[in-house]
C-alpha cells in the first residue's frame, strides 16, 4: 500500500514501524554512536547535568546515550510506537529522560533547555518550507539564551554529485529476514528528493510508501536557521564537526540562541 492510497494515514505513519526503526534508527557498530554523542556534546558546549532537547528523536538513542552520560533529556517523535520503546528503556534504566509523542513542529518541552539537536534528515522531510521553519521556530523557543542547536542533514552537495538511485537494505530480525528497497528520484523543478520505500516482510508482504525531502543546499540550511531566529549559524561535517566540504556526506549547521 502507497502512503497516497490510504487518505487517514501520513506518510510516516505509514513508514516508521518496528522493523523500519531496527534497520535504520539503531546503531549496528556502537563506536558510531559514541562519535555523534561527542560530536554533539562538544558543538553544544554543555556538561553532564545540563538539560537537552531531542526534537525528532526517534527510538531514542541519542538521548538516551545522552541520559547515560548524566544529562537529563526531553524526547520528541511524532511516532507513538518509537517513543513508547525509548521510554520502556529509559523506565527499565531508570535513565533521566522524559519521551512524548507530539508533533516536533510545536512542540516545546516543559523545562527549557541547554542545548538541542534534530538528527537524521527527521528536519527536511516534505516541501512545505513553512513546516519546516515551525519546527526550527519550536527548537529556538525550547533553548536558553545562549544555548546551541544542531540539525544534521544531508550535504546536498555531496548527494547531488555521487546521486544513488537505488539503496539495498537487508536485515535479519528476530521474525526473519526483511529487505526494503529505496528507489529514489531528483524532481529539480520543485527542488525535492522523491523516494519510494518499498518493503517487503520475511512472510512475503509487502508495502511502499512515497516520501519527499527538500533539498536544501548547506548555505539555504543555514539561511532557514537564521529566518528562526538562530544567530553564529556554521556549517560542519558530520559526524567529526570539522568545517564542511563537498565531499561530506552529512552536514550540520549549528546555531546559537541569542
Amino acid at each position: 500500500m502507497t502512503a497516497t492510497e490510504s487518505p487517514t494515514a501520513a506518510w510516516w505513519q505509514t513508514l516508521y514501524d518496528r522493523p523500519i526503526g531496527e534497520i535504520f534508527l539503531e546503531r549496528p557498530d556502537a563506536s558510531r554512536l559514541e562519535r555523534e554523542i561527542d560530536c554533539l556534546t562538544e558543538l553544544l558546549e554543555v556538561q553532564p547535568g545540563a538539560t537537552l532537547f531531542d526534537q525528532c528523536c526517534g527510538t531514542g538513542s541519542q538521548g538516551l546515550a545522552l541520559a547515560r552520560r548524566g544529562f537529563a533529556v526531553f524526547g520528541v517523535d511524532q511516532a507513538e510506537g518509537y517513543i513508547q520503546q525509548a521510554a520502556a528503556k529509559a523506565r527499565d534504566e531508570v535513565l533521566p529522560a522524559v519521551f512524548v509523542a507530539a508533533d516536533a513542529r510545536d512542540y516545546v518541552p516543559p523545562k527549557m533547555a541547554d542545548g538541542g539537536y534534530n538528527w537524521g534528515t527527521s528536519f527536511g522531510n516534505g516541501l512545505d518550507e513553512d513546516d519546516h521553519l515551525r519546527m526550527l521556530s519550536a527548537a529556538r523557543q525550547a533553548l536558553k539564551p545562549g544555548a546551541r542547536y544542531v540539525v544534521e542533514f544531508p550535504n546536498m552537495v555531496c548527494l547531488l554529485r555521487d546521486f544513488q538511485a537505488v539503496l539495498t537494505r537487508r536485515k535479519t530480525l528476530a521474525d526473519g529476514t526483511w529487505l526494503v528497497v529505496r528507489e529514489s528520484t531528483l524532481d529539480l523543478h520543485a527542488g525535492a528528493l522523491l523516494q519510494r520505500w518499498t518493503i517487503f516482510a520475511p512472510d512475503g508482504a509487502r508495502r511502499e510508501v512515497d516520501t519527499q525531502v527538500r533539498l536544501y543546499l548547506p548555505h539555504e540550511l543555514r539561511l532557514q536557521m537564521e529566518r528562526a531566529g538562530f544567530i553564529d549559524v556554521r556549517l560542519l561535517a558530520a559526524p567529526s564537526g570539522r568545517p564542511l566540504g563537498s565531499a561530506d556526506a552529512r552536514c550540520l549547521a549549528v546555531g546559537r540562541v541569542a
